[in-house]
Order: C-alpha cells, then structure tokens, then sequence
C-alpha cells in the first residue's frame, strides 16, 4: 500500500520479485479479497491508450478506470505461480 505513481509502483513491484495485477487480476482481487485492500486506487500493469495514463481499480466500489501515471494512488504485487 501507499501513494506512489505508476512508474515507481511497477519498479517496486519488480524490486521485490512481483509485478503489479492486470485488469482482470485487479478484479478478481476486488471480488475476492475486497477486506485486505483499503478503499483505494490501486495501480494495475496495464497502461492505456492515454499515453500518459494507467489503468487503475478501485478497491472501494470495484471501478476501474484511468488515472494519470503522476497520480500518487496504491499498490499491490503479486506473484504467478507456474503450474
């Protein structure tokens, strides 16, 4: 968690072996694990066609939309397992 931007919040995924969840991921998190998530734009992987932006979902309604890469929101990492 914390208010980081886009681009540190991919680096820090990274840094400590994860990344940041997809769209999909981001909702199946939301649908899921909605108690573990404060009500919060979180940052997803995927950048929009808004170069300048980033998708982003809401852990409060499950909303996701696009947020400016400058915008200080919250991240989460996850890690995939290989089967």
């Amino acid at each position: 968690d914390g208010d980081v931007t886009w681009p540190n919040a991919m680096k820090w995924a990274e840094s400590i072996g994860g990344s940041l969840p997809d769209r999909q991921e981001s909702a199946l998190l939301y649908a899921n694990c909605k108690a573990r998530f404060s009500p919060a734009w979180y940052w997803t992987s995927e950048e929009h066609t808004n170069a300048s932006c980033a998708w982003g979902c809401l852990f409060d309604d499950g909303h996701q939309g696009s947020l400016y890469e400058s915008y200080a929101g919250c991240a989460r990492a996850v890690r995939r397992l290989n089967p």
